[in-house]
């Protein structure tokens, strides 16, 4: 399906995919109820932005980079956080790769970016 409707907005596959990308708006996913500390607590939850602080160790220097924006979910009722623990980790993985790039290119390194932003930079 995307070979043939690349072809058709004359496009390479990969071009079409990344544009389908960028112009996608999904919603974050919700949780149904707080299971805090493994137990039952049928809080309600909400989607809120919480930073998430990467440490980086480049020669014998450590820098922090804070991702703004990243979603979590806390429940009304107790308090209780839970972060996604595959976004986070492909949140590292890909700033990885941006310090990475940054690095082989003498660019700065931000000490704070949004998790959009570093979705629209890749």
């Amino acid at each position: 399906m995307v070979k043939l409707k690349s072809a058709l907005y004359n496009m390479s596959p990969d071009d079409f995919i990344r544009e389908a990308v960028k112009s996608y708006q999904g919603e974050i996913p919700s949780l149904d109820s707080c299971v805090s500390s493994g137990e039952f607590c049928d809080g309600e939850i909400e989607v809120i932005d919480l930073p998430h602080v990467v440490a980086f160790k480049i020669g014998n220097q450590e820098t922090d980079i804070v991702i703004t924006d990243v979603p979590a979910y806390r429940c009304k009722k107790c308090g209780d956080i839970q972060r996604d623990v595959e976004l986070i980790a492909t949140i590292e993985e890909v700033l990885d790769e941006e310090v990475k790039e940054r690095l082989g290119e003498q660019e700065s390194l931000p000490r704070s970016i949004s998790l959009y932003d570093l979705i629209q930079a890749n």
